[in-house]
């Protein structure tokens, strides 16, 4: 009787995988003649093992970087199937912060302004902001964060800041801005 090719049929896994995490991956083979299949890594990085039995894969991520890791799969008599893949471990993308703290007062008639700012941990991040919330006379530059305006009429109005990174991380700034009415000058 022939021998047929194994082949491992479970795709490997892909995306980032975040340092510290536990990858697990089922290496199920088939074998066209039912032989028992026996297991083994050729190549990996240190802390990945296979089960010889069930070729249940584990990698423990510590470092962040690049891995190749390399599967056989083997019969009784000799025939093999290996798969290949890449591991990337990476820090995930973590949201910016506001730095600044916003004015809350100001008065009708006068011009607000107020300057955001926030950080990113993740070097390189180019940051946007955005207003969710505030009355029609103020608005934010996207790339500078100056919130500025001229308010009409006095009371208090809610306002909410985004920043946002260019991976979609955000932070919100929310506060109440008091517009205050227009200083009356006594008549003689």
């Amino acid at each position: 009787m022939l021998n047929r090719t194994k082949r491992i049929s479970d795709t490997p896994p892909s995306g980032d995988l975040a340092p510290g995490s536990l990858l697990r991956y089922d290496a199920d083979a088939i074998d066209p003649e039912g032989d028992v299949i026996s297991y083994s890594l050729l190549s990996a990085p240190a802390g990945a093992s296979i089960d010889a039995t069930t070729g249940e894969l584990t990698f423990q991520t510590n470092t962040v970087g690049l891995y190749t890791l390399s599967i056989r799969a083997l019969d009784a008599t000799g025939l093999s199937a290996v798969q290949g893949f890449t591991v990337s471990v990476a820090i995930p993308n973590r949201a910016p912060q506001f730095t600044s703290t916003p004015i809350t007062t100001t008065t009708v008639g006068r011009v607000y302004r107020y300057t955001a700012t926030a950080s990113d941990a993740d070097a390189g991040d180019e940051l946007r902001f955005f207003l969710a919330e505030g009355p029609s006379w103020l608005s934010v530059s996207s790339v500078s964060g100056i919130v500025s305006g001229t308010p009409t009429e006095q009371g208090d109005v809610p306002v909410q800041l985004i920043v946002r990174d260019r991976a979609g991380a955000e932070a919100v700034q929310a506060f109440v801005l008091a517009v205050r009415p227009r200083p009356t000058t006594p008549r003689r």
